[in-house]
């Protein structure tokens, strides 16, 4: 027989250093997945849809938007202006809540929804609003979203709609 002990507190504290590191690169991603899950449960599930065709309506009402030298360079401005744009696409788009199920989105899909549109907002963000002058993005965050993935997180957008919004 063998006698020797498994070092159970070396693999957890491997463990646990894992997902602090994991959690502490993708610490924005993951906190607005988490508000973007908490407005679908606060809202209502059938809001998600709204909510990621207001994120597309905002991208060409901002990139377009012509009194940016009105408001100057302060980048809590063009943010608010986003997300005024923002609501106002979800708003309109409002409509299409009733077209969707309540009951059929269910917690998976919500949390895959918000993941989606997590990653379309901080990709967006990255791409066209200021967010590096606010918040210190990490290196590893930057690689999910770097050059050229803004037309893969908009697509996944649109995938997402397509298949985890029915």
């Amino acid at each position: 027989m063998d006698s020797t002990v498994p070092d159970i507190t070396g693999a957890a504290t491997d463990a646990a250093d894992f997902f602090i590191g994991v959690g502490s690169d993708f610490f924005a991603f993951i906190v607005v997945a988490a508000l973007v899950a908490a407005y679908a449960f606060y809202f209502g599930r059938d809001r998600l849809i709204p909510l990621i065709g207001g994120l597309f309506a905002a991208i060409p009402l901002y990139t377009y938007f012509p009194f940016f030298d009105a408001i100057g360079s302060n980048p809590y401005l063009h943010f608010g202006v986003f997300f005024i744009f923002i609501a106002i696409g979800t708003i309109a788009f409002l409509g299409l809540a009733s077209w969707i199920p309540s009951s059929g989105t269910g917690f998976i899909k919500v949390l895959g929804l918000s993941v989606v549109t997590a990653g379309m907002f901080l990709a967006v963000g990255l791409h066209l609003l200021p967010l590096a002058e606010i918040y210190a993005i990490s290196e590893p965050t930057r690689a999910l979203f770097a050059d050229g993935y803004l037309f893969y997180w908009l697509l996944a957008g649109v995938g997402g709609v397509f298949f985890l919004g029915r």
